[in-house]
């Protein structure tokens, strides 16, 4: 599968943004994700886990049929939409589903108020085999992501961006920034900024990881506010 975001790095924001660090910063609790509207705050990532039952439907694979297409969400439509796709293609009800849906539902009221949006564009993806790992800036305002399943996002810390643009054509970018490369724990919620957002001095850098993970599948929730 593609990358889920818009633009390779450009060098005309690296020229935009050099000399100026943009914070990244882990939480706790769900409710400090707003701090991603903080001016100088460019990634809140909240760091959790989820409950057993929803691990044990997760590792059954039964999410593996869920097309990866966007689809659009409202305010008002967010657990109608949530609970018939899921539903629809993963028929079996389970504690484990119910608790999946719930999940997705909560991730995106919350994106929604913190984004001041009524309507967004979600997309839940299963992903199989070598994926496109350049990394890129999102052409949206906000985005909201966590991986459920498989290898999380991966970004690069701010410092190396001041020096060297990423090489476009690579999987990698230059050797002595491997170390900058940071990658979101299972489970856990980016929330970031992309091009688009107004206070954005540094849109955040990232990929997706070269291979989904030790089972060979990643299952990927995807937020898009203000394309």
């Amino acid at each position: 599968m593609d990358r889920l975001s818009d633009d390779t790095y450009p060098s005309s924001l690296l020229a935009a943004s050099s000399g100026y660090k943009e914070q990244s910063i882990y939480v706790s609790h769900p409710d400090e994700l707003i701090g991603i509207n903080n001016k100088g705050t460019n990634l809140v990532v909240w760091v959790r886990d989820v409950k057993p039952a929803l691990k044990k439907w997760l590792d059954q694979e039964l999410w593996c049929a869920l097309p990866g297409e966007p689809f659009r969400l409202t305010v008002q439509s967010v657990r109608q939409v949530l609970a018939d796709r899921v539903a629809q293609h993963c028929p079996t009800n389970s504690p484990g589903r119910r608790m999946f849906i719930d999940d997705l539902i909560m991730l995106t009221r919350r994106f929604a108020a913190i984004a001041g949006m009524a309507q967004m564009t979600a997309r839940l993806v299963p992903i199989t085999g070598s994926l496109d790992s350049r990394f890129h800036v999102d052409s949206v305002a906000q985005r909201l992501l966590t991986t459920y399943v498989g290898h999380g996002t991966e970004w690069i810390d701010g410092d190396f961006l001041g020096d060297t643009p990423p090489d476009h054509q690579s999987d990698m970018p230059a050797a002595d920034a491997n170390s900058l490369i940071t990658q979101l724990p299972q489970f856990s919620v980016a929330l970031f900024k992309g091009s688009r957002h107004g206070a954005a001095t540094r849109p955040l850098v990232h990929r997706s990881p070269a291979t989904p993970g030790p089972t060979g599948k990643r299952l990927l929730f995807c937020l898009d506010g203000g394309r």
